[in-house]
């Protein structure tokens, strides 16, 4: 048997402090990530029995905030 499998993430970032004092600091960020995975499998012959191709495949986002303080 033969197996393929593609693999596709995009991601964009963004990130921004901001200065409340002189030793005060406030920064926000966020990741947003796109995925798209697709699996084929293809099998024949004589342990396997007739040929077959199955595909699969997923598709996916995740945002993932980020908020704090520096001092």
């Amino acid at each position: 048997s033969d197996q393929f499998v593609d693999d596709t993430q995009k991601a964009v970032f963004a990130h921004v402090d901001y200065d409340l004092t002189e030793k005060l600091s406030v920064f926000g960020g966020a990741r947003y990530e796109k995925q798209e995975n697709t699996y084929r499998t293809t099998a024949a012959g004589p342990l396997v029995g007739p040929p077959s191709d199955v595909t699969a495949g997923t598709k996916g986002n995740v945002t993932s905030p980020k908020l704090g303080l520096n001092w």
